[in-house]
């Protein structure tokens, strides 16, 4: 057990050290915009990537990135898979069939995805970042959160590929596309009451795993439909972590001088003051149950195209509360084939994470708890409407933040 251990922890270090000199030294290239090295490696060099290369075979415990060390290795002379294995880019592009137009499976505005298949079989899903100099902070961050999270409901990193000009992630390969595809895209099908209930379920584990599991806290800041994929049993990963943040357990929010995000999924604090928290994605995870409940786009405020699903559904979800019939804002494709106190505790729970006041809006794992059915929903408080809320949430700080609206999916 001990050596176990003593191997397991040098693995660790020969990660982080290997890691950081692959991504030190290609944001100095391209930040400080020099051509790489030709210079021979130096003997201590060559010891180092001998000794990393021989210990990363030891172990697949993942490590996440860490600060600077004294020395750098050029970027031309080694390309590194993290965690668990290592492509080169000619290996990604053979698995890709050259990353073909028929292998595109997404995209968006840092870079596009395809789907892939190695020469074991395995399927997997290729992130290719347009250039580095745009999307490298995107990218940073994405390796570096992944590296340090393992849940059933996140998808999994599997490796990456760091080499002249190109920066790629690969991942576990998720078959069954996003839940915004199933539930608005052109599937015959819909999904049914107990499906959308597990989804919402999983969801809620995965946000909680990110906002109290973790050490320190991570908030993925881009929760949506769009990022919450399904497997062969419709079992929900979430996805995407490329604009995800650090939280340590010392600091309740961070200011931010802009907004990023999707729109219909940002929290309306964000646009009044430059503050940021957890509560952030727990906003755009009561989307996510408005969107599982009515089967309407995150930016749908039919028929006011100027209001966001939230703000359509807020007056409507306390209207159906109170009368405790939910026929008018269920999805119409599910018809009455859904349980009723199942619905009833969505509804309070979408309720509660869409509150104007974000000190008002639950902890993710409270919500959780509360979809399983293992807490009241009465917990969550009652359904209040915009004006009641506003009236305990007065928005301080200047109203003129850039904000950066990310579209896909409008």
């Amino acid at each position: 057990m001990e050596l176990v251990l003593t191997g397991n922890d040098l693995a660790s270090v020969a990660k982080k050290i290997i890691t950081w000199c692959v991504l030190q030294s290609n944001a100095v290239d391209h930040h400080n915009n020099l051509s790489p090295t030709r210079k021979e490696k130096s003997t201590v060099l060559q010891s180092t990537q001998s000794l990393v290369e021989h210990v990363i075979n030891m172990t697949q415990q993942p490590v996440p990135l860490v600060a600077q060390l004294p020395f750098t290795i050029p970027r031309r002379t080694i390309v590194y898979g993290f965690p668990k294995i290592g492509f080169t880019y000619q290996e990604l592009a053979a698995a890709t069939n050259g990353f073909s137009n028929s292998n595109l499976i997404g995209k968006g505005g840092t870079g596009k995805v395809y789907k892939g298949r190695l020469l074991d079989g395995t399927h997997i899903a290729v992130k290719c970042l347009h250039s580095w100099s745009r999307a490298s902070k995107n990218f940073i961050a994405e390796l570096d959160l992944l590296s340090r999270v393992h849940h059933r409901h996140l998808v999994q990193l599997i490796g990456c590929c760091i080499t002249e000009g190109k920066s790629l992630l690969a991942y576990e390969y998720i078959s069954n596309s996003s839940l915004h595809v199933h539930l608005h895209g052109k599937h015959n099908q819909p999904i049914d009451w107990p499906t959308r209930l597990t989804v919402a379920i999983g969801s809620a584990k995965a946000l909680a795993y990110l906002h109290e599991g973790c050490q320190p806290r991570i908030i993925h800041r881009d929760i949506k439909s769009a990022n919450i994929l399904l497997d062969e049993e419709f079992k929900p990963k979430v996805s995407d972590f490329g604009l995800g943040k650090l939280f340590p357990d010392n600091v309740t929010h961070f200011e931010v001088s802009r907004i990023v995000g999707t729109y219909g999924y940002i929290a309306p604090e964000c646009r009044r003051i430059q503050s940021l928290s957890e509560k952030y994605d727990i906003y755009s995870f009561g989307v996510v149950l408005l969107e599982l409940t009515t089967g309407k786009t995150a930016n749908s405020g039919d028929p006011d195209p100027y209001l966001t699903l939230a703000q359509f559904m807020e007056p409507k979800l306390r209207q159906a509360w109170e009368d405790d019939n939910f026929d008018r804002i269920v999805d119409p494709r599910l018809g009455e084939q859904y349980n009723h106190h199942e619905m009833k505790i969505m509804i309070a729970c979408a309720s509660a994470c869409i509150r104007n006041c974000p000190e008002e809006r639950p902890p993710i794992s409270r919500i959780a708890l509360v979809l399983q059915g293992k807490l009241s929903s009465e917990i969550l408080g009652p359904i209040t409407s915009s004006e009641d809320q506003n009236n305990h949430y007065e928005a301080s700080g200047p109203q003129n933040i850039t904000e950066e609206l990310n579209m896909r999916g409008r």
